[in-house]
């Protein structure tokens, strides 16, 4: 089954036509996953996704080689992880390939596949998990809580410095003495900013950011990245949830490959299609045919939902992306 959003019969079969062309340049089949972002659409990893996605790959069967071409925002971390469960059933070597970009939930479906095929202009992000805003409005960072913490930890450390050394150098204090007097300076200012965290607000954020770590772990242990050392997994494991500064940072394929993922270049011909489809295309889910990537005549003509009908039963999940 594929799924095309695109206005006219003519871009539809232009964007079957590139992926059959991109099949035969990866020797392997393609599993688009390219997601609607129109306002009016806004399709995000979800349990929907997850359910169409296995259901595309039942009537394919299994594979031994399988390229997913990932277009995406992100989603649900939960959905993130049954999706890739969903492809690593169906096939044995996956390679996922990055255009333009694969945020949040996105990016952990890259970091379960054997290889994470990059465009120059692909990107992908970090793995802190968003949360409702307590305070109303759109979804932030678990992580925020966090980097408030580390501000006031580094305020405190600064103006405690500041004000030693002033006792120390312009009234000849002991250093004892200045750092016993500095104290209850510093505690007056920086107390009413702790007081602003809420424990159950900053629990709570651990909690998911602990759970993104927890599905990354188990997808880069079984899929992708059992060749690395416990430690080494744990340290990249690290960086892509608690380094960055920001959920929005752009991790390009030279990043990437500097913080220790398997990353292949995407050559420019590629590329160019694939940013052909993305253009001609408003989304696109699923495969083009069942014929093989050698491009032998299919056995029939694939379906086209042209409808987009929401085919899943249960109710979307409510997650955050």
């Amino acid at each position: 089954m594929l799924r095309i959003a695109a206005k006219t019969d003519q871009e539809r079969e232009r964007v079957k036509e590139i992926i059959r062309a991109v099949e035969r340049a990866r020797g392997r089949r393609l599993y688009c996953f390219y997601q609607d972002m129109r306002r009016s659409v806004d399709e995000t990893i979800d349990h929907d996704a997850v359910v169409e996605t296995r259901r595309n790959l039942q009537e394919v069967g299994h594979l031994d080689k399988l390229s997913i071409l990932i277009e995406s925002p992100g989603g649900n971390i939960d959905s993130s992880f049954r999706l890739a469960r969903t492809l690593r059933r169906y096939a044995d070597d996956v390679e996922a390939i990055v255009v333009n970009w694969a945020k949040s939930g996105a990016t952990f479906l890259c970091l379960s596949a054997n290889s994470l095929v990059m465009s120059y202009d692909g990107e992908i992000g970090p793995l802190d998990t968003q949360i409702a805003d307590p305070r109303g409005g759109r979804s932030i960072s678990a992580l925020n809580a966090f980097k408030s913490l580390e501000f006031l930890r580094e305020h405190i450390l600064e103006a405690l410095e500041m004000l030693v050394r002033y006792y120390v150098e312009e009234h000849n204090m002991s250093l004892p003495h200045a750092v016993k007097s500095a104290e209850p300076l510093v505690s007056d200012v920086v107390a009413p900013l702790f007081a602003q965290i809420d424990p159950l607000e900053l629990g709570e954020a651990r909690r998911y950011l602990a759970l993104g770590e927890h599905y990354t772990r188990i997808a880069m242990e079984r899929y992708s990245y059992s060749h690395l050392s416990r430690n080494t997994r744990e340290n990249l494991i690290r960086k892509l949830v608690w380094s960055y500064p920001s959920h929005g940072v752009m991790i390009d394929r030279q990043e990437a490959k500097r913080i220790g993922l398997n990353v292949i270049d995407l050559d420019d011909a590629t590329s160019d299609l694939l940013e052909e489809m993305l253009a001609t295309a408003k989304g696109c889910i699923g495969m083009a045919t069942d014929e093989p990537a050698a491009g032998n005549p299919p056995a029939h003509e694939e379906q086209i939902d042209l409808t987009a009908e929401n085919e899943a039963t249960e109710a979307t999940e409510a997650a955050p992306r």
